[in-house]
């Protein structure tokens, strides 16, 4: 839970962000001396920048904080962890009431191919001109045109 280490992470975090409203402090301090509110704009966009740093310092010490409460859900997944269940990698199932006999035959296939190939009309435009239109399809395009 907690241990002397990570209270000195937070300390640490907090420390640096302490340390960061300071220095936009003194940013800020220095910007204050200029005569124009042009010479003066810049500083105080540093110092905001420096101020954003410190939050963003003091947001970690926090979020590191807060996760090792004991009612916190990453100090409950971390301990109740189960260990990964590694997958197999896939076999080819053989099949032995498989019949080998069906094979393929390339060349059956290809002179069936062949002969309904030469059964047919040569023109095939032909086909698509007597087959009746649907009614009510125009096709492409708006309905009702």
């Amino acid at each position: 839970m907690f241990t002397g280490e990570n209270a000195v992470h937070y300390l640490v975090w907090i420390l640096a962000g302490m340390g960061l409203v300071w220095l936009a402090g003194l940013i800020e301090a220095f910007g204050d001396l200029g005569k124009t509110p042009e010479a003066r704009l810049p500083l105080y966009f540093a110092a905001l920048g420096t101020l954003g740093a410190a939050l963003y310092c003091f947001f970690k010490a926090f979020r590191g904080f807060s996760a090792d409460l004991p009612f916190s859900k990453r100090s409950k997944r971390d301990e109740d962890a189960e260990p990964e269940v590694k997958a197999r990698p896939a076999r080819k199932v053989i099949n032995a009431n498989e019949d080998h006999a069906t094979q393929f035959d390339v060349d059956a296939a290809f002179s069936r191919y062949m002969s309904r190939r030469d059964s047919t009309p040569a023109n095939p435009s032909t086909l698509a001109n007597d087959a009746p239109a649907a009614p009510g399809s125009s096709g492409f395009g708006r309905k009702g045109l």
